[in-house]
């Protein structure tokens, strides 16, 4: 049984996401966005039946059973955390929340009503290329894992828009937030490391643009470099550039002391010992034709790679869904390779140490993270910082580093 599907997001993500629900069948029941009027014009083009007065009403609608958050970051964790304790299975993008308490809040939800699903979108963990690129590195193609090398070249992210929390990289804007917490997540996903240190430079080369100009400046990254050294030593250098109009560009190499793979758009291509490169798995258009109808232009930050994703995504929860009882315990667990809210306090952990090494241009450690059970759902380790809560002896600490 399919669940139904309430959207809170934006208009021009909502745009993008329904069509591609619909086209795999899921039924889409109800749909919020701040502006009503908005709503209710884009509800009535794609079929929405429901749009109700705000997103605490959509939570509590009947004829919701899964709630899509993919508002501004800075309601994602509001709205997920309000949506567990409605009873309705969450999925949330990325980043996860603006600060490391909204994050930590959100896990201690996703434990405490562990019934119901939990997963942080991750579109570039579904695709064919990465799922078999990570393979080949679990079965020793690469052998010891020595770098990664991430090159995303795309058109500005606020093209044609008007001031907005885009325009901001303390609510959530900029090309690091928006795309660097799916690089930083993909790096660990592949190779299995986490970040030991980080160091970035994020610079705004255009502080205004033709509808964004007088007082109004433009704060947020248009281009992010960094470096994150990993466990075991990896390292990885990510570059990220929204000066580069033109067709999106992905590239992600991974190099290791036995083997290289690249995955360029959504191919993947590998070597070992200083043989010839070699296609190892070529995307397959058809699968993504039905998307490519969307009634609206791709916008940068989600370009081919990220809806074939999409749709890899929503297919493996529609299987999910379709061959057990819902609902189940911890669906999650049953939709590898999903990313869970658990990531999302890594994603953001590491984010928050990328904007203090830009700040002092020093190289930062990424700090541990003690998020801990309690008996208290909205119990987090940064509240407990400040009000002197102190957690149970027995509860269990994972360490993210």
């Amino acid at each position: 049984m399919l669940p139904r599907i309430g959207v809170v997001a934006s208009p021009a993500q909502a745009e993008l996401l329904i069509p591609v629900m619909q086209a795999l069948r899921f039924p889409v029941t109800a749909l919020w966005c701040k502006s009503a009027e908005v709503c209710r014009a884009l509800a009535a083009r794609l079929g929405v039946p429901h749009q109700p007065p705000s997103f605490q009403d959509l939570l509590m609608h009947p004829e919701v059973d899964l709630v899509y958050v993919a508002t501004e970051p800075g309601m994602h964790a509001e709205v997920a955390v309000k949506a567990l304790t409605s009873g309705k299975h969450c999925i949330c993008q990325k980043p996860p929340s603006i600060c490391q308490a909204e994050a930590e809040k959100m896990v201690s939800l996703s434990r405490y009503y562990s019934q119901l699903m939990t997963i942080l979108e991750s579109h570039l963990r579904f695709l064919p290329a990465v799922r078999h690129m990570k393979e080949l590195i679990g079965s020793g193609f690469c052998g010891r894992l020595l770098a990664v090398e991430v090159q995303v070249l795309m058109g500005s992210l606020l093209e044609g828009e008007t001031y907005s929390w885009k325009c901001e990289s303390s609510v959530g804007g900029g090309v690091l937030n928006s795309m660097g917490s799916h690089i930083i997540d993909l790096v660990s996903f592949v190779s299995g490391q986490q970040a030991e240190k980080v160091h970035g430079c994020l610079k705004t080369f255009k502080p205004h643009t033709e509808k964004i100009h007088g007082y109004r400046t433009i704060t947020s990254d248009d281009f992010c470099s960094f470096q994150m050294q990993g466990t075991d030593g990896l390292v990885a250098t990510v570059t990220l550039n929204t000066h580069a109009p033109g067709k999106f560009s992905f590239d992600f190499a991974v190099t290791g002391s036995e083997g290289r793979l690249a995955m360029r758009g959504m191919d993947l291509y590998g070597c070992q010992n200083r043989e010839p490169e070699r296609l190892l798995h070529r995307q397959d258009p058809a699968p993504s034709q039905p998307l490519t109808q969307l009634p609206v232009e791709l916008p940068p930050e989600f370009s081919q790679p990220f809806l074939v994703g999409l749709r890899e995504m929503l297919e493996a929860l529609r299987h999910a869904f379709e061959s057990s009882t819902f609902p189940s315990p911890r669906q999650h667990a049953r939709l590898p390779p999903a990313a869970t809210f658990e990531d999302g306090i890594y994603i953001r952990t590491v984010l928050d140490a990328l904007f203090e090494s830009h700040a002092t241009g020093k190289w930062v450690a990424i700090p541990k993270t003690n998020l801990v059970e309690s008996a208290n759902p909205f119990w987090t380790s940064s509240a407990a910082r400040v009000d002197g809560d102190k957690p149970s002896p027995k509860a269990h600490r994972p360490v993210f580093v």
